[in-house]
């Protein structure tokens, strides 16, 4: 197995019997640098020209080689990059990833929101009444002219039958001509929904010729 700089350091330092406090206090280099190098790692925010000033310290007191020192700290800084560039290529594969899982999920979110919505409106219009304004006659009215003109509102999908017979709207409205009989003429107006509810207006017309 090829030595690397932690295992040469720590091998160094241990045959001087002294301890990583006692290098640093020494040395003066900073124990946490010192840790660092005999794990074969290294702080992203030590420059190079801090470690290799540490380095030279170190060298000097455990008198080990500067040149075998420099070597391997290049080579160990070498595959660090590397390593660190693999670690960075997964980190974005890994985000691009789940910026695909959430659009994907996003957009499965809002198309089950619009199904959802559109099925609530459906069952909204099922169970709620139509809209039915009868504009005239009014209830109770008396005519004395046969022919009288039936006219209201309603709104968008209704069916309007008057007396059972299908009137035509046009925007909303209905006007249609009825022609009464002698005595009381009853109106039965109904809107009603397809598959859905229904609502009934009666209107009582008295014909006096």
């Amino acid at each position: 197995m090829q030595e690397t700089l932690g295992t040469l350091l720590r091998r160094a330092r241990e045959g001087k019997k002294m301890s990583l406090e006692k290098l640093s206090e020494v040395s003066g280099v900073p124990l946490h640098p010192l840790v660092l190098f005999e794990e074969d790692r290294f702080l992203n925010d030590v420059s190079e020209a801090y470690a290799l000033a540490y380095l030279r310290k170190i060298a000097q007191y455990l008198e080990i080689s500067g040149e075998s020192i420099r070597s391997l700290y290049f080579e160990a800084r070498s595959n660090t990059t590397h390593h660190t560039k693999e670690d960075d290529h997964r980190g974005v594969e890994k985000k691009e990833r789940l910026l695909f899982f959430s659009r994907d999920v996003g957009l499965t979110l809002l198309v089950l929101g619009i199904v959802f919505w559109l099925l609530g409106y459906q069952a909204y219009n099922y169970f709620r009444l139509p809209s039915l304004v009868i504009l005239s006659p009014e209830d109770n009215a008396i005519r004395m002219e046969r022919e009288i003109e039936i006219r209201g509102k309603t709104e968008q999908g209704v069916l309007v039958k008057i007396n059972n017979e299908a009137v035509q709207i046009d925007r909303n409205e209905f006007q249609y001509r009825y022609f009464l009989t002698p005595g009381v003429n009853i109106l039965d107006i109904v809107a009603e929904r397809r598959f859905g509810k229904k609502l009934h207006i009666r209107r009582i017309v008295m014909y006096n010729p």
